[in-house]
């Protein structure tokens, strides 16, 4: 039972579910942890999470922190900005945790956050950057920032914390 395994302060690991939608906009993320669903309030995701949420695919694992437990309203708010000691460590946890679900070859999709002299930056749907360079980019194709994109992932440097595209 969660109850039984987490208490607020936790760190764990949730699969993003939806996100949360009103009338005024975005109100959060719906993430899974151990089938309990938890809601990441917008005003606690971080401004990357914010920029690349459109992009999430159902199911991507998240790295979070137990804010807050309401037993009588059967709620659980969670958190990616509030981590324990080590942080630092968690990073790198993360990013490698993370960009192992991944594999040469694999098609995701991204968005292009900037333009550069050699290519684009694309963010995938974890929040992770990797470099499109325009060596890369198949003749006609001309990316634009903010574009939505499906790429294919040619290449992950785990050392270095690079991921590469080809489009």
């Amino acid at each position: 039972m969660f109850l039984e395994k987490y208490k607020q302060g936790d760190n764990a690991v949730g699969k993003f579910k939806s996100i949360g939608k009103s009338p005024k906009g975005i109100f959060g993320l719906f993430v899974t942890v151990d089938g309990v669903d938890g809601l990441i309030p917008y005003s606690m995701m971080s401004k990357d999470l914010k920029e690349s949420a459109a992009n999430l695919q159902a199911g991507t694992e998240m790295d979070v922190s137990i804010y807050s437990i309401d037993v009588e309203n059967k709620r659980i708010t969670l958190n990616l900005n509030n981590r324990k000691k080590g942080t630092a460590k968690n990073k790198n946890e993360c990013w490698e945790n993370t960009i192992r679900k991944y594999k040469k070859g694999d098609k995701v999709k991204g968005i292009i956050t900037k333009e550069v002299n050699f290519g684009y930056f694309l963010k995938i749907d974890t929040g992770f950057e990797g470099l499109l360079h325009k060596n890369n980019i198949g003749r006609g194709k001309v990316p634009k920032v903010n574009e939505p994109l499906v790429v294919r992932i040619i290449k992950i440097d785990l050392e270095k914390k690079q991921i590469a595209f080809s489009y």
